[in-house]
């Protein structure tokens, strides 16, 4: 781009072609002259913005005090062991259900939507299920209790029906599906998806829809996921408790009295559920492992650069990772497989190989060495958690590690 003789902007069609490709827009040749035209005009007004003298003119908007708008901490005992253990989930072949709390009528048989991943891919290919009975079932659950967990901000019924319906046609003729093909997930919705309404948890952009889809989308959608719908968060991903989502707070299926933690709140809350049968999020300094945590499921932070932050709201982009929310670790594991990889609209993407995570999967902890900063173990911390920790590393420790 260039300066014109006695001003204005010249933009070359070499300008446009590379705006376009970056904005993975498609420009018709009959469209592309007055596209130049309107960027020229776009670029020469602000160019002139720059000669316009401001010196005289008053501010319209003034800096305010810095305020706490988060909830004061409110100091709550933890529940009893008899009172804690009244609410833990029922198990079965080494899976646990969902949450007490939320329970349903079916005794000791699980349903479909508290099975993890894998074990519903096994199903989907050896025919015992369809893709879109799956999506029904979990649909019926989201019907029982979303009005009472408030996960979601938006619903996507028909698309992810359909997508459930495209899976099934795969399978009636034969044809190998991949991993998460017909399996039904919820996103956060600080993630583009290109037509779907996204409003990171704000009013700001309660009518943003984007043109394209995040580089986790379009891996989704190659895998053949199925996508109900956007998951809530705290305005922006800044929070961690998901009570300051412009929208509406989102409760712990465990407790609905309690947070399920934060910004990824939502997400975690879906899988926990049985709403969603795994979720993305998003990490910056714990969105997705302190919600994994609070809501009982699993959540992995990736290595930065590990996975695109194409198409990811930014909240510090230096730190931000979108990351796997699921029931188990062997379902964070494929997940992991479908998003993790470099990308060429993401410059901080990583051009290492993808290792396949799945290899990683294994009982045996023998000679495995875990890191335990011992700034973590503070003055002050509530006991139950200081016991639990401890045991657990006795554990591990009992193992091998």
């Amino acid at each position: 781009m260039t300066k014109k003789d006695g001003g204005g902007m010249k933009v070359t069609e070499q300008d446009l072609t590379t705006t376009a490709h970056l904005s993975r827009l498609a420009i018709p040749a009959e469209e592309k002259e007055e596209a130049l035209k309107t960027l020229g005009d776009f670029l020469t007004y602000v160019d002139n913005l720059s000669s316009v003298d401001t010196e005289h003119v008053h501010p319209t908007t003034y800096a305010l005090p810095i305020e706490n708008v988060f909830r004061a901490d409110e100091v709550r005992p933890s529940l009893s062991n008899e009172a804690a253990l009244s609410n833990a989930p029922l198990a079965e072949d080494g899976y646990f259900k969902v949450p007490k709390v939320l329970e349903g009528e079916g005794g000791f048989v699980l349903s479909l939507y508290e099975k993890p991943a894998h074990i519903l891919h096994d199903m989907l290919t050896r025919k015992e299920i369809s893709a879109r009975e799956l999506t029904e079932n979990v649909l019926s659950r989201m019907d029982a209790v979303e009005n009472e967990i408030g996960a979601y901000l938006l619903e996507n019924r028909e698309d992810a029906l359909a997508a459930a319906d495209r899976v099934d046609t795969k399978i009636a003729a034969g044809e190998e599906i991949p991993f998460l093909a017909g399996i039904p997930g919820a996103i956060k919705d600080n993630i583009c998806t290109k037509g779907v309404r996204t409003t990171a948890g704000s009013k700001i952009l309660e009518s943003f829809v984007p043109p394209y889809d995040a580089t986790v989308m379009t891996k989704l959608h190659d895998a053949d996921a199925v996508i109900l719908g956007k998951a809530n968060l705290d305005e922006f991903a800044m929070g961690g408790s998901t009570e300051n989502s412009a929208y509406h707070p989102t409760h712990n299926p465990w407790d609905t009295e309690r947070v399920p933690g934060g910004s990824s709140g939502g997400s975690a809350a879906a899988v926990a559920s049985g709403t969603a049968i795994w979720a993305l999020g998003s990490d910056t300094g714990g969105s997705i492992r302190q919600p994994a945590s609070f809501c009982g499921i699993v959540g992995l932070k990736p290595t930065y650069g590990r996975v695109s932050r194409y198409g990811l709201m930014a909240y510090a982009s230096s730190l931000d990772q979108i990351g796997p929310i699921t029931r188990d670790v062997t379902d964070a594991a494929h997940l992991m497989n479908v998003i993790a990889g470099h990308d060429v609209m993401d410059s901080t993407a990583s051009r290492a190989d993808v290792p396949d995570y799945t290899k990683a999967l294994q009982n045996d902890v023998k000679g495995l060495k875990i890191g335990l900063p011992k700034e973590y173990f503070i003055s002050g911390m509530d006991s139950d958690v200081e016991v639990s920790v401890r045991k657990a590393i006795a554990d591990v420790e009992a193992m091998g590690a």
